[in-house]
This record gives structure tokens, C-alpha cells and sequence, in this order.
């Protein structure tokens, strides 16, 4: 069995709004719940998220915030380089034939004294070098936060969904731009608004044409406005751009991270719930969900007393 990789990871405190000012932090707003976090440092890094090539035997991870990406030798476990991508990277997929990797951003953090904007392309990285990766480009979809990623089997295609502006696009990797858009609800048409109703979180690629997004939902505020907004995945066919199916929770589930089976027509995805858990029992949890019927089915769904902010899924 292959030795166990550990990363050190700084605790982060959920603190009152004067103790989060007061230690130099800023406010993370995420589905309604706020979270102190660390300013970007040279000296913080906020590991987030890997991707392993098992071919070409690389483990990367993006580092939140301070804005790194970094490479690892799978074998050895040791450190190869980095590459400054800005901006709070935070999930990624990879090409391992073009040795190509896809970097999607975070959310927008909010400030006590303003906020930082979006960003609204994904960053590729080129590491065919065994030495020096380096940043080639920036696909623009001009949508707030592409946050959600995914890839085909071939590396032709990645689609990135928008958390702030709930919108799909399907991008060709051989021109470096999107072929092909959709809203993810018919709210608004406008791309770059930065609505932030349904959110989508992460999605994963089956079958090389079925795509499951989740979509974390919540209470929506806008002006005098106030929605219910269910948690759902939704199940995309990519070669048409349409949505197929949609398998709604509630308002409290928050579906986070999701992941497919290798073996079976199923899904697995986190749900986050409630920070106060206790009172929203059974608000988190993971469920399972098979497609095997061509549609959306819960097929079971598990909490336990010590789940609390479920996060990510494998």
C-alpha cells in the first residue's frame, strides 16, 4: 500500500465579526453562512483541493489563499514546483495526454471594508516540463465565479459552471473558448449577472455526455425579494446542452461536492446542511443517486450525530 500523504492545514475559526476584523482576517459568504478566514499571505496557503495523474505520476494542489497551484511527485511526496494563478484558485481537472490542467476560482470574498470581485475565466496550466509548469492562458466565459469543472474523456471539451451567475458553458480545449452556453434556470438570460440562486458547487462527467451538477440553493434575497430556493442536482446531456433532470432536496440540504461511481449508474454527493445543525436535523449528510433509469433517483440518503459542515466526496 502506498504511504499515506499528509498536508498541514491551518484551523479556521469561526469568530464574531469585531474578533475576524481584529485578527486581520475577512469575511467568507458562502449560501448564506458567513466564515472568518485568513488574509492571502506568503506564509498562509489554504491548501483547497487535488488532482492526481497517476499516469505521468503528479499530484496537484490548489492553494486558496495565496493563490498557488503546486506539483507533487506522487512517488517521492515531494514538492516539484508551483504556479501563481491569483485570485483564489480552487478546483481543477486535467488533460494527463496534453498534460494540461483546468483551475476554476472561488466565490467572491466579502470584506468589512468592500468586497474582491469575481473572477470569471478558468486558468490552464501547461506541465509538460517534468520541471516548470507553466500558465498559458485564461479561458473567458464572462460569468461571475466559474466554480464548478469537469472534463471529457478525450480532453476536448471542459465545462465549468458559474456559482454566482448559474449559467453552464461547454469549452473546446483545442481553441481556448466556449462553443456553446446555457442558463441553468430560466430567471435571467443575462450571464453576467451575478444572481446567485441556484450555485452551482461541483460537477462530474459520466458516460462522456452525462453531466451531474450540484447545486447548493438556499433562501434568495433580492431587494424586497425572497425566494426558496431547493438544493438539487441537476443532469445535463452535453452533447445537446439540455437539461435532462432535475432531483430537487430542500432549502437547508446545501449538495456540495459530488463525485460518479466507476462501477455503477450512480452519484454521490455531500451534503453541507446547516452550521447549527441541531437545529436542522438530518439537513446534512451524503446521498447516493442513480440515473440507472435514465432519470433521477434518490436511492438512499445518511446523516450521523458527528457529520457537521460536510464538505468534500470521493
Amino acid at each position: 500500500a502506498n504511504p499515506e500523504i499528509v498536508f498541514d492545514i491551518s484551523i479556521l475559526d469561526i469568530l464574531v465579526d469585531e474578533e475576524c476584523e481584529n485578527s486581520g482576517c475577512m469575511w467568507h459568504e458562502m449560501g448564506g453562512g458567513k466564515m472568518c478566514m485568513s488574509m492571502s499571505s506568503s506564509t498562509i496557503n489554504g491548501p483547497h483541493f487535488t488532482v492526481i495523474d497517476n499516469i505521468n505520476r503528479y499530484l496537484f494542489v490548489t492553494s486558496m489563499e495565496s493563490g498557488w497551484v503546486g506539483r507533487y511527485n506522487l512517488d517521492n511526496h515531494q514538492l516539484i514546483d508551483k504556479e501563481m494563478v491569483g485570485n483564489m484558485p480552487a478546483l481543477m481537472v486535467l488533460n494527463t495526454d496534453e498534460r494540461k490542467l483546468y483551475v476554476s476560482g472561488m466565490m467572491s470574498m466579502v470584506a468589512s471594508g468592500g468586497g474582491m470581485q469575481s473572477r470569471t475565466d478558468i486558468s490552464v496550466i501547461d506541465y509538460s516540463d517534468d520541471f516548470d509548469m507553466v500558465m498559458t492562458n485564461n479561458i473567458e466565459t464572462s460569468s461571475p465565479s466559474p466554480h464548478a469543472i469537469a472534463i471529457n474523456q478525450n480532453g476536448s471539451e471542459v465545462f465549468v459552471a458559474t456559482y454566482e451567475g448559474n449559467w453552464l458553458f461547454k469549452i473546446s480545449t483545442s481553441l481556448n473558448l466556449v462553443i456553446d452556453e446555457k442558463p441553468l434556470e430560466s430567471f435571467t438570460l443575462d450571464k453576467t449577472d451575478p444572481v446567485r440562486r441556484l450555485k452551482p458547487v461541483q460537477c462530474t462527467l459520466t458516460q462522456d455526455s452525462l453531466l451531474f451538477i450540484s447545486c447548493e440553493g438556499g433562501v434568495w434575497r433580492s431587494g424586497s425579494s425572497i425566494d426558496t430556493i431547493p438544493g438539487q442536482i441537476q443532469m445535463w446531456n452535453t452533447n445537446k446542452m439540455t437539461l435532462e433532470n432535475t432531483l430537487q432536496f430542500n432549502e437547508f440540504n446545501r449538495p456540495w461536492h459530488i463525485v460518479s461511481s466507476p462501477i455503477s449508474k450512480e452519484v454521490y454527493v455531500v451534503l453541507k446542511g446547516q452550521f447549527n445543525a441541531e437545529l436542522y436535523p438530518d439537513s446534512d449528510g451524503v446521498a447516493c443517486i442513480s440515473y440507472e433509469s435514465g432519470y433521477l433517483q434518490l436511492k438512499w440518503h445518511i446523516t450521523n450525530d458527528v457529520f457537521k459542515y460536510l464538505h468534500g466526496i470521493d
